[in-house]
């Protein structure tokens, strides 16, 4: 994935349209585009995140890179660029408000994907994936066996459109159900 920023004097803009996932080291990459005020300056890109105590700053080489992993955790994401000139000029961009910063979501539950990281580098043995048949029979060990669905009363698989009052869940019945399940 390219991100690609646009630097006009002192104003930062970037083309994503979505959200980051945290944790997406080495996926996401930063392209910058500078206009002719920026030219013959030394530039250094500041990414800042709301997850990272410490601005992390990278050399501009001219070309795209991916972003630091430091920055890249459940929070916002801002970036800056700082100029220097050889003759002690120094240009820096505005610090992001909140509604310009990229937001870094959480992957998965444990905020991490390392699992799905090795999975896609096949790096977890077959032996230590569970097959269908295993999940399933853990899922029946959990929540009970499973039962074959049976015909509804009085509903598209019968002719009869009338529903006993016998075969309706009041909310205590609900309400029971739901403390067995859950506790």
């Amino acid at each position: 994935m390219l991100i690609i920023f646009s630097v006009n004097d002192q104003k930062i803009t970037h083309d994503l349209k979505g959200q980051l996932v945290a944790g997406s080291v080495d996926i996401v990459q930063a392209a910058f585009k500078f206009d002719s005020s920026w030219d013959e300056l030394d530039k250094i890109v500041v990414f800042t995140s709301s997850a990272c105590p410490k601005p992390v700053p990278v050399q501009f080489a001219d070309e795209a890179f991916y972003i630091p992993k430091d920055v890249l955790k459940p929070g916002k994401l801002y970036v800056s660029v700082v100029g220097f000139g050889l003759d002690g000029r120094k240009k820096t961009t505005q610090k992001w408000d909140i509604m310009q910063a990229i937001t870094v979501q959480k992957c998965g539950d444990g905020g991490d994907c390392d699992l799905l990281r090795y999975l896609a580098q096949g790096q977890v043995a077959d032996g230590k994936v569970a097959k269908d048949e295993e999940v399933k029979d853990m899922l029946d060990t959990v929540f009970g066996k499973s039962e074959a669905p049976k015909p509804d009363p009085g509903g598209s698989d019968s002719n009869d459109k009338n529903v006993s009052e016998d075969d309706i869940a009041t909310d205590k019945d609900v309400a029971d159900m739901l403390n067995k399940v859950f506790g």
